[in-house]
């Protein structure tokens, strides 16, 4: 068999469907079959990125120069700063005068340009720290609202004093927070009988505005005093005391007499033996002569009187039970 006349398994040659007559009429078909010509999507507009991204550029400028001459305007305009006060006269502080504080800040402004007295400046703390750098009496203030565009309304509250300080022989309030808030003339300092008058053995010099490190006696003397008219019956006109850092008490009577006390020990057993041994050792007719009376120690009781040797008289604390 020629090596050009393979056969298929049918019996046909490879190739004669090519010779079919319908076959050949679909080519011939094909041939003249319409063809449309290919069309590419075509860009409607042209876009040019270094023109949309200069264009953006602009934008922003414009942006950042209307923000920042808000800003300026905002920090400096005068539409701003504070021209109404709303607060309340107190004690010792009148509103006027609180008024005229915020009135001094116009002419002192941050880095040159922005008025302390600018209502964004001002919150709680601020206005704080302006009255209390005018008057050691203002404690703090307890309400604050800002009202814009140029109002504030706050309200403040004193230092109240709880006992007087005397140092070199001037007198000042002490604050409950032991703030020296204001100093007294001596005359009323030493008549008055509101206050028990503290004082250090060797007093330094103190000013206004300072604070006191005197709690730990001041509380006992405050302990002292809740029970000291009912069981002594006479009134306590000073406490004296080495430095902040001793134990020891002198709390003189306005009698003359003082009673020697340790501030770590119990204010109330002393108490209670400084009662039995005014009651029981120490004649009516002899309390003018009384000097002293030391309670210090545990076991026996000081006392002494003017004129006598002190250190002799003593009195066991269980012989007076």
């Amino acid at each position: 068999m020629s090596f050009f006349s393979l056969k298929s398994q049918d019996g046909r040659r490879f190739g004669s469907r090519f010779r079919e007559k319908i076959f050949q009429q679909k080519i011939r078909a094909a041939r003249v079959r319409p063809r449309f010509p290919k069309v590419s999507p075509r860009a409607q507009t042209n876009l040019s990125l270094s023109k949309t991204f200069r264009g953006t550029r602009y934008l922003a400028w414009i942006i950042a120069l209307g923000v920042l001459s808000g800003s300026y305007f905002f920090l400096t305009s005068d539409f701003f700063v504070v021209k109404q006060i709303e607060v309340s006269d107190t004690a010792h502080i009148k509103a006027v005068d609180v008024v005229s504080w915020f009135d001094e800040q116009k002419n002192s402004k941050f880095f040159g340009l922005v008025p302390k007295n600018h209502l964004l400046l001002l919150n709680k703390g601020n206005v704080a720290g302006l009255l209390k750098s005018r008057s050691a009496q203002i404690l703090e203030i307890s309400s604050f609202a800002r009202v814009w565009p140029d109002k504030i309304i706050f309200s403040f509250t004193e230092r109240l004093p709880i006992a007087i300080w005397r140092s070199v022989e001037r007198y000042y309030y002490v604050s409950s927070d032991f703030v020296l808030s204001e100093e007294l003339p001596a005359g009323y300092a030493t008549a008055t009988d509101a206050y028990v008058i503290f004082s250090e053995h060797k007093p330094a010099p103190v000013a206004v505005g300072e604070k006191l490190d005197i709690q730990r006696q001041y509380n006992f003397v405050a302990d002292l005093q809740k029970d000291w008219s009912a069981k002594i019956g006479i009134r306590i006109k000073e406490v004296t005391f080495p430095d902040k850092n001793s134990p020891d008490l002198f709390v003189e009577s306005n009698t003359g007499w003082i009673a020697y006390f340790d501030v770590d020990a119990s204010f109330d057993a002393q108490l209670r033996a400084l009662e039995l041994v005014l009651k029981r050792q120490i004649p009516l007719t002899s309390i003018d002569k009384l000097a002293y009376i030391d309670l210090r120690l545990i076991n026996t009781i000081y006392y002494c009187f003017r004129g006598e040797p002190c250190a002799a008289i003593t009195s066991p604390i269980e012989n007076l039970f």
